[in-house]
């Protein structure tokens, strides 16, 4: 494969979901909360957050083990394929029955119709994952970016018809278009996943699904706990505040930017987690990928972060129109976690790939209880900005965690010169930002200057190096070969 074939990879990569879910997000998304209040979106989100955190129970954390397991072995084993198939119509069963039980017991029964869909959505994304993992572990980037974008291109589609022809647009009409993109998508991925599955005879025979399970424990409380620390807050925020739905609506508001914000860097996850597990014997190899990689997503949510911080009122104005100091201040904070997300998937994706899960799972543990504990003071004193506080602070703290563990499984010393350029960095954002805010500039043209002193910074300081870029190429191209050669 031509360095020319993988850069235009990556590039379809970023530019596909940069278009589709960003048409999706500011298209759909913010003109269905603005449609029925947040009120009623503030229950939809909080809901979907509930799903969301006993996902795990859908998923067992088997995504990540099929990822991983197919990038090791640069095929889709049809025994695993069996294995996971089979385990997933159980897991969805059990998964509908502990979300409807602790709905019940948190007091939403009166929810039920909205619930029900919001689970059948989650357990057919679950499907869908497991579809992506198969391919992405196989290399084939461009047919899983394709899937990546396919349910909110379908989306796009038929909210847009049913906001411009209904007027009185509601919010389970929202639900059940989920439910439509998601049944279209899964059925497309499935049909193109079948053509990655190698179906040796021998390794027809099935292992033990306690096995299985075994293997996918240390995954499935990872990803379990990650859920806790990153979407209870709207269920707190919901129970500890007078108003809690509407106030929930207002959190959504800023988180939904905070997620938009966090699609790029998501996308270096299953590019990332393939590539480690092949390197994983070759140190100075991962270095080199986790120098080049962090340095990027440093420089990329660092624009972000600083940029939705300065000029947090002039988006959230364009979007919302009728905002008030509480959302602006708490989308200003949230998009500030942008920063943390985004160094945690790369040595998350690491330490995933290295099966160095154990000590993960402890730090996790850690960030549960002061996520949790933080959020009971917080909340009752300053509302939504006390979640945004506390998510900064939780997500801050996750990710300094991360890249300890990271270095000590790398034998990595710190790294003083480079941490300082970092700190340098972030100085420069922060008083650039202050002072370009500052002048009578056009909001949208002191983010493009912004932008630009972004990257010049950020070459400056080596946090992005070409040469380094063009030494991954040529590597990345080495290791996708290896997986055809090994696919065929």
């Amino acid at each position: 494969m031509s360095k020319r074939i993988f850069l235009s990879t990556i590039i379809w990569l970023i530019l596909v979901n940069l278009i589709i879910k960003a048409i999706f997000i500011f298209g759909v998304d913010i003109q269905v909360q603005l449609r029925v209040g947040q009120s009623s979106y503030g229950l939809y989100f909080t809901l979907l957050n509930l799903c969301y955190i006993f996902q795990i129970v859908n998923d067992f954390g088997l995504n990540l083990l099929h990822n991983t397991d197919t990038a090791v072995h640069g095929k889709v084993r049809v025994e695993r394929w069996y294995q996971i198939l089979r385990l997933k119509i159980i897991l969805a069963l059990f998964y509908s029955f502990i979300v409807g039980l602790v709905a019940l017991g948190l007091g939403y029964g009166d929810a039920w119709r909205l619930l029900i869909w919001l689970v059948v959505n989650n357990v057919l994304v679950s499907l869908i994952l497991v579809f992506r993992a198969g391919i992405s572990g196989t290399g084939r980037y461009r047919a899983e970016a394709m899937i990546s974008v396919m349910d909110k291109a379908f989306m796009i589609v038929i909210c847009g018809f049913l906001l411009f022809r209904f007027a009185d647009f509601q919010m389970q009409w929202f639900v059940w278009a989920q439910t439509a993109s998601l049944v279209i998508t899964m059925i497309i991925a499935f049909l193109i996943s079948l053509k990655f599955i190698d179906r040796t005879p021998n390794d027809i025979r099935l292992t033990p699904m306690y096995v299985v399970f075994k293997d996918t424990l240390p995954y499935t409380l990872a990803t379990l706990l990650m859920f806790i620390y990153t979407r209870s807050d709207s269920i707190l925020i919901e129970k500890l505040m007078p108003g809690g739905a509407f106030n929930v609506g207002i959190y959504a508001a800023g988180y939904r930017l905070l997620d938009a914000a966090n699609m790029i860097a998501y996308l270096f996850s299953p590019l990332l987690i393939p590539m480690y597990a092949r390197l994983r014997n070759d140190r100075m190899e991962t270095m080199q990928l986790l120098r080049l990689s962090s340095g990027i997503m440093i420089c990329m949510t660092g624009f972000i972060g600083f940029a939705g911080f300065w000029w947090g009122a002039p988006i959230m104005t364009l979007l919302y129109k009728d905002v008030n100091e509480t959302w602006i201040l708490t989308f200003r904070l949230l998009i500030l976690s942008n920063i943390p997300i985004g160094l945690m998937y790369i040595f998350s994706s690491y330490l995933t790939a290295v099966s160095e899960l154990r000590k993960q799972n402890i730090l996790f543990i850690v960030s549960v209880v002061i996520s949790i504990s933080l959020n009971l003071i917080m909340i009752p004193a300053y509302g939504t900005v006390g979640a945004a506080i506390t998510a900064l602070i939780v997500q801050s703290i996750t990710t300094a965690g991360l890249i300890i563990l990271g270095q000590s499984h790398l034998k990595e010393k710190l790294d003083v010169r480079r941490l300082s350029m970092i700190l340098i960095y972030f100085f420069i954002l922060g008083s650039s930002g202050w002072i370009l805010e500052s002048t009578t500039l056009h909001w949208m043209f002191a983010i493009v200057i912004f932008m630009f002193v972004a990257v010049f910074a950020g070459f400056l300081f080596k946090l992005m190096q070409w040469e380094s870029f063009r030494q991954l190429i040529i590597k990345r191209e080495e290791v996708m070969l290896a997986e055809n050669e090994d696919a065929g």
